[in-house]
């Protein structure tokens, strides 16, 4: 048994998807949630769950953020620090769970991949919103970058929870078959 499956054990799993859900929740409800800012910001969503944005589009929703709507993103950022953490433990949990072959453990290193994109993505945007309103031509770097880290991060996440599903789902498919 290695490090891992000794530390990834059913109950700390089980904790880990217990604060994955509770850390949803208090980005959906809450004084510093998605609604909270929705609701200041006329419908507003936050660029961290869109596929693609550019300069416009970030100063557009900053500007429909208001000045309430930018101390709850940047109140909502915080979750957002510790949030990585936890999903990429739980997706690092599933796949030590499962006992994957060696062909597929290195698919361990990918949860670590996507922490580092999204800290990245959120130091980016931690920055544009601090200098808002002068987000100039001069940042469009910045925003293009934080818009790629962005889609890297879902594309990551989507392609991971897609690999754990057919494993598992071929592992089922092969202890029903033996």
């Amino acid at each position: 048994m290695t490090k891992l499956e000794k530390f990834f054990t059913k109950k700390r799993l089980i904790i880990l998807i217990v604060l994955f859900v509770i850390t949803n929740l208090s980005f959906h409800f809450g004084p510093w949630s998605t609604s909270a800012l929705a609701k200041v910001s006329g419908g507003m969503g936050i660029p961290d769950i869109m596929l693609a944005y550019d300069i416009e589009t970030l100063r557009n929703m900053f500007e429909a953020y208001g000045p309430e709507g930018i101390i709850i993103y940047k109140n909502l950022q915080l979750i957002d620090f510790i949030y990585p953490i936890i999903y990429a433990a739980v997706l690092l949990g599933l796949l030590v769970r499962l006992k994957m072959n060696n062909t597929f453990k290195v698919l361990y290193a990918t949860p670590f991949f996507i922490v580092f994109i999204d800290y990245s993505e959120n130091f980016l945007l931690r920055h544009l919103i601090n200098i808002y309103p002068n987000i100039t031509e001069a940042q469009s770097h910045l925003v293009k970058l934080a818009s790629l880290l962005t889609g890297l991060k879902w594309a990551n996440i989507g392609a991971l929870i897609f690999a754990i599903l057919a494993y598992w789902i071929w592992k089922q498919f092969h202890k029903n078959n033996a």
